[in-house]
C-alpha cells in the first residue's frame, strides 16, 4: 500500500536543483509520484544542471518510491480527474506563468489542470516560486491561490540550521514543502528557539 501519492510538477523557472533534490529525498518515502515536466523546465535544466536530464530516466522504482512520467500536454491524464486519489500536488519550481494560469483557473496543460483539480478537491497544492523580486501582479496571484486553498512557499531558505553545503540550503526549502504536502519525512530538526 502506498503511503504517499503525489503529483510532482516542474515548470520553466529557475530552481532545477530543488526539484532534483526533492526527487532524491522521495526515494526514502514509501509511495509513488506522478511527474509532470513542462517543456520550459527541460530548457532551464540544460542551463542549471551539470548533467543532461533525460525525463524517461526519472521513471521507475527508486528506493521506496515509484515514479511515473506523464505527458505535460495530456489534459486527460489521471491527475486531471477529481476521482484520482492523491495526497498532494507540488509544483517546484513554479514559474510566474504557471502561477498566473492557476490563479486565473486556466487548464491549458496537465500541470494547470491538476492544480485546478487539487484546489477544487481541497487537496494540498504547494507552489514554490523562485522569482525575485515579486511584482504586484505576482503578489495578487499568490493571494488568489492562497485564498483558494493553495500554499505558496517561496524558495527562500533560512540559515538557522547552519548549512554547510548547497544541498543543506536546498533541503531547508524541501523540508518546508514536505511538511505542507504531508510527506512524512523530515530533513531538518524543528526550530527549538
Amino acid at each position: 500500500m502506498d503511503n504517499v501519492r503525489l503529483i510532482a510538477a516542474a515548470t520553466g523557472a529557475s530552481g532545477v536543483p530543488y526539484f532534483l533534490r526533492m526527487l532524491k529525498h522521495l526515494e526514502n518515502v514509501n509511495g509513488r509520484s506522478d511527474l509532470i515536466l513542462s517543456p520550459g523546465f527541460l530548457k532551464v535544466a540544460e542551463k542549471e544542471s551539470s548533467e543532461t536530464i533525460v525525463p524517461e530516466n526519472l521513471e521507475g522504482t527508486k528506493g521506496l518510491h515509484r515514479f511515473r512520467l506523464l505527458d505535460h500536454a495530456n489534459t486527460g491524464a489521471e491527475p486531471a480527474s477529481g476521482s484520482a486519489q492523491y495526497s498532494a500536488m507540488i509544483i517546484l519550481p513554479a514559474s510566474m506563468n504557471t502561477v498566473a494560469a492557476i490563479a486565473a483557473g486556466l487548464s491549458t496543460n496537465l500541470i494547470e489542470r491538476a492544480a485546478d483539480v487539487s484546489l477544487k478537491e481541497r487537496r494540498p497544492l504547494v507552489l514554490v516560486p523562485r522569482e525575485a523580486p515579486y511584482s504586484l501582479t505576482h503578489l495578487k496571484n499568490f493571494t488568489t491561490i492562497t485564498e483558494a486553498g493553495g500554499i505558496v512557499i517561496p524558495a527562500s531558505p533560512g540559515f538557522y540550521h547552519n548549512p554547510k553545503t548547497i544541498e543543506d540550503i536546498l533541503d531547508f526549502v524541501i523540508d518546508r514543502v514536505f511538511q505542507h504536502a504531508r510527506v512524512p519525512l523530515r530533513l531538518l530538526d524543528s526550530w527549538k528557539g
